[in-house]
């Protein structure tokens, strides 16, 4: 490598890890023969234009084939999207330490790739037209390790029909993951390859042998026809044994036997659990990754309980995602949790103990303990503002006592005469009315609240239900929420939203409750001479 292509090199290494990548650049192999071929594919999500690629100092480590083009509609954990993708044949230049630099794809920087071109191979299949090859990527296994298998179907003339046959392997669980294609030259002759890998699973220790798996196609000379169907052959692979290892004696015996070549452990909150209302719910999300493990072998994920918190963990949701270099469980656990007592509460560790395949060493996934801290909710404080009533003290000198019996005799016939005049005119004018009894005090927020809470619970939507109670909740006192029943039936609603969903909701409890409030709060106070002036005036 010249002085000017490395430091370009380095460039574009320093410039790529400064940049965040929106597309994915990959290849299906990273170690290679001089004579052989790989598939650089560059994939979008978020409708890139892949043909506007700058491809850079590629040209120089790397001859360019066609490339062709595909679309696909995935559907990973309920998200579907739309996978645009370029695949690009890359034969290398040279031997040795190559890279695959950093591209510009209609404007985003992807991140370099390391490739390992070896010398020319050297076989006993060499002059061979047609053979069948199988490599394990260990020779050495923890049971229960995941390790691939790869076949590589090599022919050199023209063939159809092909099919594996005795393709078994005891004692063990096996999947075929996406094969590929590309070309190589061996001795001179042009190699078209098939390369089919497998992740195995051995179930058990000892020693796993892998038998000669046999290929059996049908050679093509010429077009065929009813008269010539071609001549008919097959070919075997070498056996392997691979060596599995029993579970370390070091590893805990309180937890599943988990080996992975990389295991991350995540959490969370749909709110932030350190400022949290009573009554208020939020939703724990833990995400466990493993790589080289299936779904089935994740271990579960206890919430232990925490005391003034209501829990209510959802189904948990499994996948396995298969790749070229094998399959990555992934685990989502959810669970939500509603506030009920004001205070602060631990929120317990979570630990998972794995055994890391590639250093070959005890390792442990942990999320430390956090604190949740719940305050009670904002009550609007009556207005008790003491009336000051005035003393004989705080009175004129002259009206504290009244001397004389006459004024005392004249004032109180004044007062029952203006009191009798006063009674019969409103018996003479005003119609008879209802006597209304009034709470405290006038709620109009509460009272909108309620009633959008009740057009919710007719509507059978337990979504709007719920967002109509968060909406009311801040009106209402605690004594309000006991007394009217809202509080329980707003736990089973959070049960039912958040929880397993065995029972159906029931939406009558939480109706009445909210009836029940509505008739506690009174309507907003109108003016009295507006209510007044229809029964002043109304016709006898």
């Amino acid at each position: 490598m010249t002085g000017r292509s490395f430091l370009a090199l380095v460039w574009l290494l320093c410039w790529a890890g400064s940049s965040v990548a929106a597309v994915q650049v990959t290849v299906d192999r990273t170690e290679i023969s001089i004579n052989d071929s790989l598939n650089l594919v560059l994939r979008a999500t978020d409708g890139e234009n892949l043909r506007n690629t700058r491809y850079g100092l590629l040209q120089d480590y790397f001859e360019l084939g066609t490339a062709s083009r595909r679309t696909n509609i995935v559907t990973s954990l309920g998200k579907t999207e739309r996978v645009e993708e370029l695949i690009i044949p890359l034969t290398p230049r040279r031997s040795g330490k190559l890279i695959i630099p950093s591209l510009n794809v209609d404007g985003t920087v992807t991140d370099p790739i390391a490739i390992t071109v070896k010398e020319q191979r050297k076989d006993v299949y060499a002059r061979d037209l047609v053979f069948l090859e199988a490599e394990a990527s260990k020779n050495s296994v923890y049971v229960n390790e995941q390790f691939i298998l790869t076949l590589r179907y090599f022919h050199a003339i023209r063939t159809d029909n092909e099919s594996l046959t005795g393709f078994e392997i005891p004692n063990a669980e096996y999947t075929q993951l996406s094969s590929s294609t590309y070309n190589t030259r061996l001795d001179g002759i042009a190699y078209r390859v098939i390369e089919i890998p497998f992740a195995v699973v051995p179930d058990s220790p000892g020693e796993l042998t892998i038998p000669a798996i046999e290929i059996r196609l049908r050679q093509l000379e010429r077009a065929a026809s009813l008269l010539d169907m071609g001549k008919r052959m097959r070919r075997r692979s070498e056996p392997l044994a691979i060596t599995v290892k029993p579970i370390p004696a070091n590893y805990p015996r309180n937890h599943d036997w988990l080996p992975s070549s990389n295991l991350t452990l995540e959490q969370d909150w749909s709110a932030d659990p350190a400022h949290i209302s009573v009554g208020d719910s939020l939703t724990r999300t833990l995400t466990l990754r493993a790589a080289g493990v299936d779904s089935s072998m994740l271990p579960p994920l206890d919430t232990a309980a925490v005391e003034g918190i209501k829990i209510y963990p959802d189904q948990p949701s499994f996948e396995t995602v298969s790749e070229r270099d094998g399959t990555t469980a992934l685990g989502i656990h959810r669970s939500a949790w509603v506030a009920t007592e004001a205070g602060s509460y631990r929120v317990p560790p979570v630990e998972i103990a794995w055994w890391n395949t590639e250093t070959d060493e005890l390792s442990y996934a942990r999320l430390p303990a956090s604190m949740l801290s719940v305050t009670a909710p904002a009550i609007a404080a009556a207005n008790t503002s003491p009336v000051e009533v005035p003393t004989a003290q705080t009175l004129p000198a002259e009206t504290t006592v009244l001397t004389s019996t006459f004024t005392w005799q004249a004032i109180a016939v004044a007062l029952a005469l203006g009191w009798m005049l006063t009674t019969f005119y409103f018996l003479r004018r005003a119609p008879t009315t209802a006597t209304v009894t009034s709470s405290p005090l006038p709620q109009a927020s509460a009272q909108q609240g309620c009633d959008a809470l009740i057009k919710a619970c007719k509507s059978g939507d337990p979504e709007a239900s719920r967002q109509a109670l968060l909406a009311l909740k801040p009106a209402l006192s605690n004594e309000q929420l006991a007394a009217s029943g809202l509080l329980q039936a707003t736990l089973k609603l959070d049960q039912y939203l958040y929880g397993t969903r065995a029972d159906a909701w029931d939406v009558a409890e939480l109706l009445t409750a909210a009836k029940s409030l509505r008739k506690q709060i009174k309507p907003a106070r109108k003016d009295k001479h507006s209510r007044a002036l229809p029964a002043l005036y109304k016709s006898r």
